[in-house]
């Protein structure tokens, strides 16, 4: 029996228009699936 794992990170930019706060600017998050 073999059990076979991947693992992927990115990265991803974005910013929240019409919202009134610090997410409003140009930020980003990091993904791990």
């Amino acid at each position: 029996m073999f059990e076979v794992t991947i693992e992927q990170t990115f990265a991803a930019g974005h910013a929240l228009r019409n919202y009134h706060g610090k997410c409003e600017n140009v930020h980003g998050h990091n993904y791990r699936c």
